[in-house]
């Protein structure tokens, strides 16, 4: 026993001891309640000594916390060799010898939702919020397990939770914990809370592309393509500036739609070309450039890259769809050529 841990215990031990004494006098005239005081005072002091723990007064002794820290730490060294047995088993013993430490339990949530075991993840966090009820970071995990699960009623709580527990200054906390919100209220239906929810995110985290591109989106849902462009544009603009071409498909998408939805046919044809040139095999970019030079009157051009799309998925509904849009096109043409 080293000497902090035993210097702590008789500590525990004068403290104890020192509460007793101020019933000291009273008892010396009842000898039947003295007697009965030394016995449990007597019983108490070799157990304090010895690292034992009582419960509901005594914490986890100083020798449990290095202990089961310093298996955190192997399981750590495990996590990075992709060794996840090694590193759950570690986690579980750590969690057992010091059940009140929030880190570990977190930890070892994590490692069991690597390892596949998403349930058994969510069941542990759910007693560390039991146990830390204003840990708003346990709440923010618990929230982001149970969405990833599809228990979204349950993640709506706790984001709510983990909102109501943070402070100002973790603003990448609060930022997700809203993200979460306003991706829930999106999936409900509820597109004015969300857009409010996303906007709130991005007070917290406003050079953030990927949320940008969800906002995008939710006002593509909200029929609003100028606003869903203006998202667009700055996702990408933050993407370049991270790394150059780095910006997703869903960029260029993105602001391609915009712009058919506001008539803008030969800017959606830019974004749609430039989007196959990066991406050759993605026959969603070949029915939407097909769909721009069709809007434009380019219908020999949309008829090839219809074919360009068929030779790639020729069972696709979509690109069947296409292709008798672009017939009945070229038909009317032929009836009806243009006037020179």
């Amino acid at each position: 026993m080293s000497t902090k841990l035993l210097y702590f215990q008789v500590t525990q031990v004068g403290m104890i001891v020192g509460i007793g004494s101020s019933f000291f006098c009273r008892l010396l005239y009842r000898p039947m309640l003295l007697k009965t005081y030394s016995i449990i005072l007597f019983c108490l002091i070799p157990g304090l000594l010895t690292g034992c723990r009582l419960p509901g007064v005594l914490h986890v002794s100083r020798l449990d916390i290095g202990r089961s820290r310093d298996l955190m730490l192997e399981a750590a060294s495990a996590q990075e060799r992709n060794d996840l047995e090694t590193a759950e088993t570690k986690l579980a013993k750590a969690v057992k010898i010091n059940e009140n430490d929030g880190d570990i339990r977190s930890k070892y949530a994590e490692v069991l939702w690597q390892h596949g075991k998403k349930q058994e993840a969510v069941e542990q966090l759910l007693i560390a919020v039991k146990k830390f009820p204003n840990d708003a970071r346990l709440f923010l995990l618990l929230s982001e397990q149970c969405y990833e699960i599809g228990n979204i009623e349950m993640s709506q709580v706790y984001a709510g939770e983990a909102i109501k527990k943070s402070t100002q200054e973790n603003k990448s906390m609060i930022h997700r914990a809203w993200t979460i919100l306003a991706r829930i209220q999106y999936r409900q239906g509820h597109y004015k809370n969300s857009l409010a929810s996303y906007h709130k995110a991005l007070m917290f985290s406003p050079q953030n592309p990927e949320l940008l591109s969800e906002l995008a989106a939710l006002y593509e849902s909200m029929n609003h393509p100028d606003r869903a462009l203006v998202s667009w544009q700055k996702a990408s603009h933050l993407y370049q500036l991270s790394q150059p071409d780095s910006e997703p498909e869903q960029i260029f998408l993105g602001q391609g739609n915009a712009y058919m939805a506001m008539g803008r046919y030969h800017e959606a044809a830019e974004q749609f070309l430039a989007a196959q040139q990066r991406w050759p095999n993605d026959t969603r970019i070949y029915c939407r450039l097909a769909q721009a030079k069709l809007a434009l009157g380019e219908i020999a051009e949309a008829r090839q890259l219809t074919e360009q799309a068929m030779a790639l998925a020729p069972q696709d509904r979509q690109i069947l769809d296409l292709k008798n849009r672009v017939e009945l096109a070229q038909l009317a043409q032929t009836q009806n050529p243009p006037v020179r």
